[in-house]
């Protein structure tokens, strides 16, 4: 047998047939040579009797193979006929997650892959030469597809993260991560979108401000990450002042009401402390106390400003001083009752010693004097019938005044 270059390929049959396979695309011709028991012999020749062709070449090239769920894979073609003025013609594309794509573009084609695993895509091609032959071929794990690492937190040391700025350790962060299988993480810290780290634990100290920290986290073998942003900033803040309350009135008689006001600033909130007192009402600025009974009381209050920074307690001790209020108490020596007019009535202090203190009498309709102002009033004349209103205000050095009204007295 002759190739299309002329070559000979040696064939031997004792019958008179021959059968033989090639290998090789071509034209091929044959010759057939008799000899008989004598060793006469003669031959006949048939040049490009008859033709092979070549099966087109598979070749496919892969973008983005490796990645998360539902990842799209881009194939783009640059298979060969393998023939002669031939092209591509068909091409039968097996994605091997059960999804099969038959006479596709010839250029190049997607697909997504929406379940983790590991995929063989198979390919087979036709090309349009005289037979149309076929090939295919496997591309054995090509499609590697993962689930991206799940950040499920992330805590710091300390845990509390809002600091003054005289008192601002170093925090470390530290993630708890679902790897979903992944072997090799990558570790992104963002602090305010700034990149700041890429271990797997970060420390940072931190300077007066708020700082938003963000951790991404990526397989590195697919490039899937997961995000995830602390839900609480860093806050450094300001020192806070030492707090500057101011109250009114200082001294007074006992029940002593008390107006208390808070600064300097506004604080966010405020802790009051007012032992002996009773709390009427209170804010971060401001408070309202009463102080029942006579003694020297203090109070205390600490603030807390911006991001929770709280001041020293400021103690004020025995700024406040409760007297007690004079007892107005009064009497009548003699008669009380009196069936006619002119009649006199006596009336005497009988309240506690008050050195200092003033004392307003009134002795009601039609008394002689109406009025008097002493310890000790004169005897008082009736010149009218009728229940007589007496009333006493008794008032000492400091202002406190008590007063007592008695109807039908007299």
């Amino acid at each position: 047998m002759l190739n299309s270059s002329g070559a000979q390929i040696a064939i031997s049959s004792g019958s008179g047939t021959a059968n033989f396979s090639i290998d090789n695309p071509g034209f091929f011709g044959v010759r057939l040579t008799v000899t008989d028991a004598s060793g006469a012999s003669d031959s006949t020749e048939l040049l490009n009797f008859f033709q092979v062709e070549g099966r087109p070449i598979p070749v496919f090239n892969f973008t983005n193979p490796n990645g998360c769920p539902c990842n799209t894979v881009t194939v783009s073609n640059a298979s060969s006929p393998n023939c002669q003025g031939g092209s591509i013609d068909s091409v039968f594309f097996d994605w091997g997650d059960g999804v099969v794509d038959a006479a596709r573009g010839l250029a190049g084609f997607s697909h997504s892959y929406c379940f983790p695993g590991v995929y063989s895509p198979r390919v087979i091609v036709r090309n349009n030469c005289s037979f149309g032959c076929i090939a295919d071929t496997i591309y054995r794990n090509q499609v590697n597809i993962q689930f991206p690492p799940e950040i499920l937190s992330v805590s710091s040391n300390p845990a509390n993260t809002v600091f003054c700025q005289q008192n601002s350790p170093p925090i470390t962060f530290s993630p708890n991560i679902n790897t979903n299988g992944a072997t090799n993480i990558s570790y992104q810290w963002l602090v305010n979108s700034v990149l700041a780290g890429s271990n797997p634990t970060f420390t940072r100290s931190f300077t007066l401000g708020t700082y938003n920290i963000r951790l991404i986290a990526i397989n590195s073998a697919t490039g899937c990450g997961d995000t995830f942003d602390l839900p609480s900033p860093v806050v450094v803040d300001n020192a806070p002042p030492n707090p500057a309350p101011t109250f009114t009135p200082a001294t007074g008689c006992a029940p002593l009401t008390v107006n208390f006001t808070n600064g300097p600033g506004v604080p966010s909130s405020a802790t009051w402390s007012f032992p002996g007192g009773i709390v009427l009402s209170q804010t971060p600025t401001a408070a309202r106390v009463q102080y029942p009974a006579q003694g020297t009381y203090s109070f205390s209050v600490s603030n807390v400003y911006g991001a929770g920074c709280a001041s020293p307690v400021q103690n004020l001790n025995n700024v406040i001083t409760v007297t007690p209020a004079p007892v107005a108490q009064f009497s009548v020596t003699g008669d009380s009752l009196f069936c006619d007019t002119p009649a006199v009535a006596n009336f005497i202090y009988t309240g506690a010693p008050c050195t200092g203190c003033t004392f307003a009498w009134n002795f009601g309709l039609g008394a002689v004097p109406l009025t008097f102002t002493g310890q000790t009033p004169p005897p008082v004349t009736y010149r009218s019938f009728g229940a007589k209103r007496i009333t006493l205000t008794v008032t000492d050095p400091s202002g406190c005044s008590n007063s007592l009204q008695r109807s039908t007295f007299i």
